[in-house]
């Protein structure tokens, strides 16, 4: 799926169209890695991605 199709004709930065695209559609694009979340939040994220598509590249089971 591509993202491109939910940003509209203005300008808007990265971060204000994940808030709408989450606000409106309910999806949700996280990185894993990032310092933000806890540890166990990013196990949680890895874990539900892999059940949901597999494993990453580079990951073992």
């Amino acid at each position: 799926m591509s993202f491109g199709r939910f940003a509209p004709n203005t300008r808007e930065t990265p971060l204000e169209t994940k808030v709408r695209v989450w606000r409106e559609y309910g999806l949700l694009l996280v990185d894993v890695d990032k310092d933000q979340l806890t540890w166990d939040q990013r196990e949680m994220l890895r874990a539900i991605g892999r059940k949901m598509f597999g494993p990453r590249r580079g990951d073992r089971k």
